[in-house]
């Protein structure tokens, strides 16, 4: 079947076209997430707001790293994730 060739070429030619897209999604919810935690920097915030805030940075923090690791050239096959103990 024709198709189903295509469909899988497609993928393995643009890898790198996807790192862009999901970088570019990370970052649109990084920023929203940025200016939830500047929006929670008043005295009057909660504290599990602010609690809850602070633990999606650190997410987001992770998943940037993750995908910036998948780049080309940036020894893609190194693992992001800490060793098992």
């Amino acid at each position: 079947m024709e198709g189903d060739g295509q469909a899988g070429s497609r993928h393995e030619r643009e890898p790198a076209g996807l790192l862009a897209e999901l970088s570019a999604r990370l970052a649109a919810v990084e920023e929203q997430a940025e200016a939830l935690s500047k929006q929670l920097d008043d005295e009057s915030a909660d504290a599990a707001a602010v609690a809850t805030a602070a633990h999606l940075e650190r997410k987001l923090t992770g998943l940037r790293r993750a995908l910036d690791a998948l780049e080309p050239g940036t020894g893609g096959g190194a693992s992001v994730l800490p060793a098992p103990s």
